[in-house]
């Protein structure tokens, strides 16, 4: 009669080196996959990221003037709150306009927006800002960037007493 001892010893011995030996080859495949794989991975997030630079780019020389004009629309509020600047308001456009490294500028945003936008939404924006619609929210871009730099500043202005204490606080602890 055999040895039940032994044969639980023989089952241990061959189910570790079965253990051993899946571990081994779990473990070659998984470097194997590494290899093999990730370039095809990298690959594949390269040419999306590239799509979407690309759309980013198409997107942003297709709405330059647009752009440069909400560029210019930063300067505006500083100018108006003096009256006797609001005249040079032309000249200063002038001297910013030229003084735009647009090539510097658009890249920049192209990578910005490749960031925060899929290449399908960059597709879906693209569409929306050649419509008539999309037109005249670009247009009013400027204006609304004034907008809410005054309103951020009036509440600011308007609240100042408090948002002081709360940093003092906060600085204080």
């Amino acid at each position: 009669m055999p040895n039940l001892n032994n044969l639980d010893v023989h089952f241990i011995k061959y189910k570790n080196k079965k253990s051993i030996f899946m571990k081994s080859t779990f473990f070659f495949l998984s470097i194997l996959h590494l290899f093999l794989f990730t370039p095809l991975l990298s690959q594949d997030v390269q040419e999306t990221d590239s799509l979407r630079f690309k759309a980013a780019s198409s997107f942003v020389e297709e709405h330059k003037e647009i752009i440069i004009q909400n560029i210019l629309a930063t300067f505006d509020l500083d100018l108006q709150t003096d009256e006797r600047l609001v005249p040079l308001i032309p000249k200063v456009y002038e001297i910013i306009r030229e003084k735009i490294d647009w090539d510097s500028t658009s890249t920049q945003l192209s990578f910005l927006l490749s960031k925060k936008f899929t290449h399908d939404e960059l597709e879906e924006l693209t569409a929306f800002m050649r419509t008539e619609t999309g037109q005249k929210f670009m247009s009013l871009s400027p204006e609304l960037l004034r907008f809410y730099q005054e309103t951020g500043i009036f509440i600011g202005m308007q609240h100042s007493d408090e948002i002081e204490q709360a940093l003092m606080q906060y600085l204080e602890e």
